[in-house]
């Protein structure tokens, strides 16, 4: 079984590369270099024959750094996706956001709105005792009515009496 099932023979070229604005850039290129990445991108198991003048090509140098560059920029794209995909997610819960559509205050209602329903037994207690208080045999109510009466029964010797007795 063979090691390899792509081989690449041929020329690597010494590219001088210039840039719009006048930038000079030595590379290593050629069709044999750049075929063989490709080929191994499709999951190929490429092996590259590169026919080169060493003296002015270190090709061992040259593919590393292109593996290298390689690497970076899957590590890159893999950034970019992992990004999008946060990106994604804070659309999603904006759009959740906008759906509730919340109104100035409302969070500061609910909070005192959750305080009053988790009390609920408690604040129902108080006001029953409240009452109890108040309205039972010799409660608050029966006390105030019998000092309005008394105030009433002397208010015809003194009128603010009568007001005082009105007021209760």
């Amino acid at each position: 079984m063979s090691q390899f099932n792509t081989l690449i023979i041929g020329e690597i070229a010494q590219d001088t590369n210039v840039d719009y604005d006048g930038t000079t850039v030595q590379a290593i290129g050629g069709a044999v270099y750049y075929s063989g990445f490709a080929a191994a991108n499709m999951g190929h198991k490429t092996a590259v024959l590169p026919k080169a003048d060493t003296a002015q090509v270190d090709l061992k140098d040259a593919f590393a750094a292109a593996q290298a560059a390689e690497a970076e920029l899957q590590r890159i794209e893999e950034s970019r996706q992992l990004s999008d995909a946060k990106l994604d997610d804070a659309r999603f819960v904006l759009a959740r956001i906008d759906e509730v559509a919340p109104a100035e205050g409302e969070y500061e209602e609910l909070q005192r709105d959750l305080a009053i329903a988790e009390n609920a037994e408690g604040l129902a207690s108080a006001v029953a005792a409240a009452r109890a208080a108040l309205a039972d045999d010799e409660g608050a109510l029966d006390k105030l009515n019998a000092a309005a009466a008394a105030l009433e029964a002397v208010a015809a010797v003194d009128e603010t009496l009568g007001t005082l007795a009105a007021s209760l």
